[in-house]
């Protein structure tokens, strides 16, 4: 069943209603907020549609709006597949060619036989012939060639296998037939609907889009990607993608039970870049970057995140759970606001990022502030610390291989600054950006003598790092826990220390 047709009325501006007008108690979306502030994931925003109306819409406040443009990682993955349908509408490409056909310039007669024949619909299947991503197999060769140049360990078509390869590869061969990526070749589509035009994707080391993970934009322009995919490719009764592919692409091709390590736990198979679920289908991102369909209800969840410190599965599978209580509750009748809608727009106005478990201060504090930790030899490269501890707030000074460097610090609470790093990529990656990455920081003494510094980095990527300082008597132990693609490296791992005799 699609999504109704009165959506189509609204897509250039989203209308904001409330949750009663389109048949959701609010009580169900507030409960929805305390769960996701009971287990502290680090949601940046989240939104609730009906029949293409916002019911309710959140920002973590000061740090995220509806302006805000976000990463959306494997969502990413969706948008190629609405480039490939509308190759098929152009008669540009049909499912059952070979993606080799496209790409003589990568093979030759030493080419596995199981790469020649993989069909690009094999790869919206991800069914193709390499165990894991072909760029991470062989890092030797530029991304787009190294996909022809693995060798298959099952035959294409066979067996589902999660491998943003193949996606990547969808988005290369859009550039090849069409001369500009797919983010572009779909402009003429995101203008109807009114997708911004500051929507990019970023790029692989060798150049290309990198569709497998790389789209940026604001969650309200990814709302509208999802209404139009919802209703079946059709706006202002003009067919912008092909019906009957966008029908494919979101019900169930391939079973996905076969390798479940990337598979989100409620999925019921794979259509061609959307997961297919119990009760419709999701596009799914890590981190917590989800869109989650209910076709028969005309109901639509959307949110961002960064959830990478915690497992991704583990957040996928609570998330969808919560938003499928609300989705219980959905009714075709208008209910009656009340007091629910009053408590609900308070808690989408305060929504917020999780709270801390630890304190401000603690007895110790006093006795490390400013003092001069000197480090063995460790895999961080960090040849001592300080922390400079105030009331409210602070900074954790060392040095790296790259200079002395700050890391400034809200205590009990997140203060907006820069991380003190310029080799971070940004617009392509292995490129470094040269600049500093916006983030926000924290820390908290969760026990007396042990201090914890979580610092989000949440520029065009999003990575965090956990460090935890622990003392006794003259001794610190050290542990940095980074969860981030392709970059913070050297923010991973342990160290000893001694007080210096100095302090």
């Amino acid at each position: 069943m699609r999504f109704s047709l009165c959506l189509i009325k609204i897509m250039y501006e989203l209308k904001s209603v409330s949750p009663e007008s389109e048949g959701i108690p609010s009580r169900a979306i507030s409960r929805f907020i305390d769960k996701i502030k009971k287990y502290k994931m680090n949601i940046h925003s989240f939104a609730f549609l009906r029949r293409g109306f916002v019911a309710a819409e959140a920002y973590a406040k000061p740090f995220f709006d509806e302006n805000f443009m976000h990463r959306m990682y494997s969502c990413s993955k969706s948008v190629v597949s609405l480039a490939v349908g509308k190759l098929v509408k152009e008669k540009r490409i049909r499912l059952t060619d070979k993606i080799c056909d496209y790409f003589p310039e990568y093979t030759d007669e030493y080419t596995d036989e199981s790469i020649k024949n993989v069909t690009i619909e094999d790869m919206l299947e991800m069914s193709v012939p390499p165990l894991t991503d072909a760029y991470a197999l062989r890092p030797d060769l530029p991304w787009a060639e190294s996909f022809f140049k693995v060798k298959g360990v099952k035959p294409s078509g066979t067996i589902f296998d999660y491998n943003s390869s193949s996606t990547f590869i969808l988005g290369v061969l859009v550039e090849k037939l069409v001369g500009k990526t797919f983010i572009d070749y779909l402009r003429p589509e995101f203008d109807k609907i009114g997708v911004g035009e500051n929507v990019y994707c970023v790029l692989s080391p060798d150049g290309h889009a990198w569709g497998g993970s790389g789209v940026v934009c604001t969650m309200r322009d990814f709302i509208k990607i999802c209404l139009l995919v919802a209703e079946r490719g059709k706006h202002d009764g003009e067919i912008l993608l092909p019906e009957d592919y966008l029908a494919r692409a979101t019900s169930k091709r391939v079973s996905n039970y076969t390798r479940n390590d990337y598979a989100p736990r409620k999925s019921e198979g794979y259509g061609y870049q959307f997961w297919i679920t119990d009760k419709g289908y999701s596009a799914y991102g890590m981190g917590s970057q989800y869109a989650f369909f209910f076709p028969d209800k005309d109901l639509l969840f959307v949110c961002t995140g960064d959830t990478q410190v915690a497992a991704d599965d583990f957040c996928g599978e609570f998330l969808y759970e919560w938003v499928s209580d609300v989705y219980d509750e959905v009714t075709d009748k208008k209910l009656d606001e009340g007091d629910d809608y009053e408590i609900l727009k308070r808690k989408t106005d305060e929504f917020s990022l999780p709270d801390f478990c630890g304190v401000k201060q603690t007895p110790f504090a006093k006795e490390i502030n400013g003092k001069k930790y000197i480090l063995r030899a460790n895999e961080m490269g960090i040849k001592w610390f300080r922390v400079w501890l105030n009331n409210d707030d602070g900074f954790f000074e060392y040095e790296n291989a790259r200079g002395v460097k700050r890391l400034n610090f809200g205590l009990c609470g997140y203060k907006q600054g820069k991380f003190p790093e310029t080799n971070f990529y940004s617009r392509r990656v292995g490129i470094p950006s040269g600049i500093e990455q916006d983030c926000i920081v924290a820390a908290e003494w969760t026990e007396e003598k042990k201090l914890l510094i979580r610092a989000y980095v949440i520029g065009s990527n999003f990575g965090n790092v956990f460090i935890t300082l622990g003392f006794k008597g003259d001794e610190v132990g050290v542990a940095m826990n980074k969860k981030a693609e392709f970059f913070m490296d050297d923010y991973e791992g342990f160290a000893y220390g001694r007080l210096s005799a100095e302090s």
